[in-house]
């Protein structure tokens, strides 16, 4: 609406003052330039909500992300600083005004106040690889990173019990070389069959628990870094399809 009203202020302004009265002088009194301060302060409130109230993408990993952005958002400017427009321009933003300062601070109390990061949340931006290390950064309290870490563990326990019975234990063959001793053979020919097969090792199996199985993988996830090429063309369920598959042993 604001926007919409500073699009259309010239041509409106002109009409009324064209047909005179007294509602040529109640638009002559809009602050263009407070105005202009509203429109740059709403504007990433708007893109937050987009992003969050979105039904064809997931949302549930960015609300720590977008609440800490808010928050910096609202912070009051004390100095003027350089930033790019829609158009790619380079643009000059004075320091706040007295009435932009004072609605950041009621904003900002606000979204203190009301928007709280649940576990929920924090279980979700633990599944995005961007963010998974990141949360204390976003102010997310240590213990309940660490608690919806555990949560995280007993969550894939139920998923993995609930999918396959099997899948309780993992073997794993381990090759174990055993030394045999080799019949003299003339030089320059190869072994035979039968000398081959003493070469052959041995091989063991080593079992895993479904636990162990979860924290293996646990343990791999987190110390999992993106490529510059997963950076720049991230899809967190596109990557979640391509790398969850893939099992560690």
């Amino acid at each position: 609406m604001f926007k919409s009203v500073k699009i259309s202020y010239d041509d409106v302004s002109g009409l009324l003052m064209s047909r005179g009265g007294n509602k040529a002088i109640l638009i002559a009194q809009i602050n263009l330039d407070l105005l202009e301060e509203l429109i740059r302060f709403l504007e990433r409130l708007e893109e937050a909500t987009l992003k969050l109230e979105s039904y064809l993408q997931p949302s549930l990993h960015i609300v720590a992300f977008e609440r800490n952005e808010l928050l910096q958002h609202c912070e009051i400017r004390t100095k003027s600083s350089k930033d790019v427009d829609e158009s790619e321009k380079e643009v000059v933003i004075p320091r706040d005004s007295d009435n932009i300062a004072t609605i950041k601070r009621l904003v900002k109390d606000v979204l203190t106040e009301k928007w709280h990061v649940e576990d929920l949340h924090v279980l979700a931006a633990l599944l995005d690889p961007r963010q998974k290390d990141r949360l204390a950064i976003f102010e997310v309290s240590f213990v309940q990173v660490r608690r919806c870490k555990t949560l995280l563990k007993t969550i894939m326990q139920d998923v993995a019990e609930n999918v396959d019975a099997d899948v309780e234990s993992l073997e794993v063959e381990v090759v174990k070389e055993r030394p045999s001793k080799r019949r003299r053979t003339r030089p320059g020919l190869c072994n035979s069959d039968e000398e081959d097969e003493g070469m052959s090792g041995r091989t063991a199996t080593v079992t895993l628990t479904l636990a162990e199985k979860i924290q293996r993988e646990f343990d791999h996830y987190f110390t999992l870094k993106l490529t510059k090429d997963e950076k720049r063309t991230f899809e967190l369920l596109l990557w979640w399809k391509m790398k969850g598959m893939i099992v560690t042993t």
